[in-house]
């Protein structure tokens, strides 16, 4: 016998795990991105290791493709781009 309120909990749970992960792999790669900058800005960038450098650019790149993903997924339907749906329009001369 199936107990859905047991069923819902589990899958909010694995959802909110996967986010978690998720958040966690994104802030370890921005902390690595910026200690490889502070590095780079205090030998200058042209002295960084190939290797570095190139670690660089892939951390880049993911965390650019992770936010385009989540622009695209948190962004509602129908809405223009940098619109805030939350916010109502308000006709000023209403306000006296």
């Amino acid at each position: 016998m199936p107990f859905a309120e047991a069923d819902g909990f589990f899958s909010q749970y694995n959802r909110v795990h996967k986010e978690l992960t998720s958040l966690s792999r994104s802030l370890g790669d921005q902390i690595e991105l910026l200690r490889i900058g502070v590095h780079a800005a205090d030998v200058g960038f042209d002295n960084v290791e190939e290797d570095l450098r190139s670690r660089f650019h892939r951390i880049q790149t993911r965390l650019g493709h992770e936010r385009q993903e989540h622009e695209k997924r948190d962004k509602p339907h129908g809405d223009l781009p940098g619109q805030n749906s939350d916010v109502k329009d308000i006709d000023i001369q209403d306000m006296g």
